[in-house]
């Protein structure tokens, strides 16, 4: 795997997000386009936890210490716990372009890290820092 070369999507990923999700009205991310559906607040939401939480906690964690699994994540349940419908879309927005950032720095800061390194999940088996 070409790590650079993901890295640097995962850079330019975060001005796509962005562009996509910039100047949208307040009738556009409370829209759900069916009954049980994530609304685009909730997505914004979603993707700054997933960032942090998952992404590069998760990666970090098999880069630093296979002796336990990474923390659990719970992202449907973040929904309600984290009250995304209360959240000011636009600043979750701008939070998540700035952990998306933060990840890049990371990643692009890192000497020689063991990609290869993994844990096992009790469901999926082998899970390298790699596939994170």
């Amino acid at each position: 795997m070409e790590h650079k070369y993901v890295i640097d999507r995962l850079s330019q990923n975060r001005n796509i997000f962005r562009d996509l999700l910039s100047g949208v009205s307040e009738n556009e991310y409370v829209w759900r386009p069916g009954p049980g559906k994530w609304c685009l607040l909730e997505i914004v939401c979603h993707l700054y936890d997933e960032e942090q939480y998952d992404f590069r906690a998760r990666t970090k964690h098999t880069l630093d210490n296979l002796k336990t699994n990474p923390p659990a994540i719970h992202p449907d349940d973040w929904v309600k716990s984290k009250k995304y419908m209360e959240q000011d879309y636009e600043e979750m927005l701008n939070i998540f372009l700035d952990e998306r950032k933060k990840s890049v720095e990371w990643l692009n800061g890192l000497e020689k890290p063991g990609w290869k390194n993994e844990y096992i999940h009790p469901e999926f088996g082998g899970t390298s820092a790699e596939l994170f």
